[in-house]
């Protein structure tokens, strides 16, 4: 019997609410729940998933190689070695202001940044190696979620088990409202 003091809702942004037609709620499917079906009309647009970089694997690191490649490059940096990077680095007063004031300084410290972040992808590019990403990966999954939805399954498989015991079922209940 369906109770007739439940409302069946759709949400919807300012934006997209006008593009929502033809909703309905759905015949019993031997469900506790009924299901609503809408569309929403517009022109398709179809994303693909954002090109993520390969992370680096730091488990698997030779930190020993790394410090070692590391070295070796800022010693043949002809920018990280030069007098004008020297005497900055080096300088007593090298406040952020004073640096400042001396404008030639600013393209100095600019070329040393890009050098020593070359150098740095360059070490880890040759001692660490890649966490290998699937073409289905979300940039969103996070580990957060794959926690909350190993706690739902556990919670579901323990509610199946014990159907009789309504402890089980508000725990899943809980952990159902928690994931989504």
């Amino acid at each position: 019997m369906i109770n007739p003091s439940v409302l069946d809702l759709t949400l919807a942004t300012d934006s997209v609410s006008p593009y929502i037609t033809d909703w309905q709620v759905l015949p019993d499917l031997g469900s506790d729940h009924l299901s609503i079906l809408f569309e929403v009309k517009g022109t398709l647009s179809r994303t693909t998933n954002i090109a993520q970089p390969a992370r680096f694997n730091t488990k698997l690191a030779d930190w020993e190689k790394f410090a070692n490649t590391l070295k070796s490059k800022i010693s043949i940096s002809t920018t990280l070695n030069s007098s004008e990077y020297l005497n900055i680095a080096t300088s007593e007063s090298n406040s952020l202001d004073s640096l400042l004031d001396k404008s030639q300084y600013i393209q100095v410290l600019d070329d040393a940044a890009k050098e020593f972040t070359q150098i740095i992808t360059y070490s880890a590019e040759t001692s660490i190696p890649r966490i290998k990403s699937t073409k289905r990966a979300k940039p969103w999954w996070s580990p957060e979620l794959k926690a909350l939805r190993k706690r739902l399954s556990n919670a579901f498989e323990n509610a199946k088990l014990y159907p009789e015991d309504d402890m089980f079922k508000k725990i899943y209940q809980s952990a159902r409202n928690h994931y989504f």
